[in-house]
C-alpha cells in the first residue's frame, strides 16, 4: 500500500478529481479532490438544509457549514 501511496504521489500534478467509489482513507482531501468547489458548495447546503447536526457523517463527509470533518476511522 506504501508503494501504490509513493506512485500516486509522484502522479499527483498531472491528475484532476477522483471517482468517489474508489476514495479509500484519503478524508477531507480526496473530498475536496472529488468535488469542485461549486460542487461542494452546493453539497454544503444540502447538507444544511437536511443533516446540520451532521448525523451522517459515516461516509465520505460534506460538512455542514461549522462543522469540522468527522474522521470515518477507516
Amino acid at each position: 500500500m506504501e508503494a501504490a501511496r509513493r506512485e500516486a504521489a509522484k502522479l499527483e500534478p498531472f491528475a484532476a478529481g477522483a471517482y468517489v467509489n474508489a476514495l479509500s482513507d484519503e478524508g477531507a482531501s480526496g473530498v475536496r479532490r472529488a468535488y469542485s468547489e461549486a460542487k461542494r458548495a452546493r453539497l454544503t447546503a444540502v447538507k444544511d438544509a437536511y443533516d446540520p447536526d451532521n448525523v451522517f457523517h459515516l461516509n465520505h463527509n460534506i460538512a455542514p457549514t461549522g462543522h469540522n470533518i468527522v474522521p470515518t476511522g477507516r
